[in-house]
C-alpha cells in the first residue's frame, strides 16, 4: 500500500523541480516514508539538507526535442493549453514490474503546473503526468513547452522518468524513449548527482500504532 504527495519547486513561474513524498507498506511491515525527485531545468540543481548536499545535479534535468508536426503556438494562452492536451495526447507508454507484469500507462488531462506569463525563456508549458493502471503515482513526467528556435516559438517535448521500473514511451506509437536498466531496485541510475533522485537518505520508519 502507498499513500504519498506531489511537489513541485518553481522559478520565475516555471516548474524546476517535481519531488514525492511517500509512504509504503509491505506486508505486516512497519510503513516506511521515502523522497523522490525529477530536475526540470536546464541549468544545475543543488538540494541541501541541513547543510549537507544530498542532490547535486550538474547535468541539465530535461532535454527538450521538437514535437514533430506541431502546430505553431497560438498567440493566446486558453489556445495554448489546447494544443498542449492535443499534443499530449499523442504520447503512450507502458512499464514492466519486478514480477514481468506489464502496466500500460495513461495521461492525466489535467497538467501538474503550468508555466506562469512572462518567463523569459518558455513562452508556455505545462507539465502532464502518466499514471498506470495501479493507482495515480507518477510514473512519467511528460513536459510540453513552447521555446525559442531560430528567432521562432516551437513546441518541445521533454520525457522524464518517475520510476524504478523498465519503462518505454511512444509518440504516434513509435518508440521515442526508453529506461531499460530498471526493475531491480530504485537505487539504479537515481544517485546523488542523477537528474532522477530517489533518495534512501531520506528514509525512516513510522512507528505501529
Amino acid at each position: 500500500m502507498q499513500h504519498g504527495a506531489v511537489f513541485v519547486w518553481t522559478h520565475k513561474g516555471r516548474a524546476e523541480v517535481i519531488g514525492t513524498v511517500f509512504s509504503q507498506t509491505i506486508g505486516a511491515a512497519s510503513p516506511s516514508m521515502y523522497h523522490e525527485f525529477h530536475a526540470l531545468s536546464t541549468e544545475p540543481i543543488t538540494a541541501i539538507r541541513d547543510n549537507v548536499v544530498h542532490w547535486d545535479v550538474q547535468q541539465a534535468g530535461i532535454e527538450p526535442k521538437l514535437v514533430p508536426d506541431a502546430p505553431e503556438p497560438s498567440p493566446t494562452r486558453p489556445l495554448r493549453m489546447i494544443q498542449m492536451r492535443e499534443m499530449a495526447r499523442r504520447f503512450s507508454g507502458y512499464s514492466i514490474n519486478y514480477d514481468d507484469k506489464r502496466w500500460d500507462l495513461s495521461l492525466l488531462p489535467q497538467p501538474l503546473h503550468r508555466t506562469d506569463e512572462g518567463h523569459p525563456v518558455v513562452l508556455d508549458g505545462a507539465h502532464f503526468t502518466m499514471v498506470s493502471t495501479a493507482g495515480t503515482d507518477p510514473e512519467i513526467l511528460l513536459v510540453i513547452e513552447a521555446r525559442q528556435l531560430d528567432d521562432h516559438w516551437r513546441w518541445h517535448y521533454s520525457v522524464c522518468r518517475f520510476t524504478d521500473l523498465k519503462t518505454w514511451v511512444s509518440l504516434d506509437d513509435k518508440t521515442i524513449w526508453s529506461f531499460e536498466n530498471g526493475s531491480n531496485g530504485a537505487g539504479i541510475d537515481s544517485g546523488k548527482e542523477q537528474r532522477y533522485r530517489f533518495s534512501s537518505e531520506c528514509q525512516f520508519r513510522i512507528p505501529a500504532e
